[in-house]
């Protein structure tokens, strides 16, 4: 079969197979069984987009030994964020790092995963690159964090596979992690009304401030709180 009547037919089946989608109990991993047709797992949850601001410019002007480094403690910190408040790292992209919360509390869970990060960012990854590099360069990143129930699909070819996360959330914690470096946390309100007031105030006084990104077409809240590490 030439190039392309495999695509066609790969579109002539994807087109006209009906879908079955199952309730997914846990996130779906690599270990997932979730086949190549047109089956999806169904899951209620929060996605955790983190992002390092400005990579392009850290390639591009600093030596990249030190482009590397900043790179990979920056992804590790974020990962380690995510599984440390019981979320599930889903996916790595260079400098970005995805993950899922499910469950009860899942919501207050990402954002202190986000916190975590912030604190990592500030109390350790700056300190030890100063420590060892004369850079100039402050590590700056963004999380966006949003809930909906999510669609998960098998996408690729067999023996290349992953999974695709069909849903609002995902997109748009992607495009919060692309804000500006105003703040390091971005959330929707779908995550900030169900947040604690441990998580949500200090004082009383409420320490998430309201957005409006008409390029995004929703309101979004930032923050720059952060566990002290």
């Amino acid at each position: 079969m030439g190039f392309k009547e495999e695509i066609a037919k790969h579109a002539r089946d994807t087109f006209a197979t009906q879908w079955t989608v199952t309730d997914g109990r846990k996130v779906p991993t690599a270990d997932s069984t979730i086949g190549l047709g047109n089956q999806a797992s169904k899951i209620d949850a929060v996605v955790f987009y983190a992002d390092l601001a400005d990579s392009t410019a850290l390639v591009r002007d600093k030596k990249k030994a030190f482009a590397a480094e900043v790179y990979k403690t920056f992804v590790y910190a974020a990962a380690k964020s995510v599984r440390h408040e019981g979320g599930t790292v889903t996916a790595y992209d260079g400098d970005r790092v995805m993950g899922v919360f499910m469950g009860d509390g899942k919501e207050n869970a990402a954002v202190r995963a986000a916190y975590w990060l912030k604190g990592a960012v500030n109390d350790v990854l700056m300190p030890e690159m100063d420590k060892h590099w004369k850079a100039g360069y402050k590590i700056k990143h963004k999380v966006g964090i949003d809930a909906c129930e999510l669609w998960v699909a098998n996408t690729g070819i067999r023996g290349n596979t992953d999974y695709v996360w069909v849903g609002n959330a995902a997109n748009n914690a992607a495009k919060m992690s692309a804000l500006d470096t105003t703040y390091s946390t971005y959330v929707t309100s779908a995550v900030l009304n169900q947040l604690t007031d441990a998580n949500r105030k200090s004082n009383g006084i409420d320490f998430f401030h309201k957005l409006e990104y008409t390029s995004l077409g929703y309101v979004v809240y930032g923050t720059n709180a952060k566990i002290t590490l």
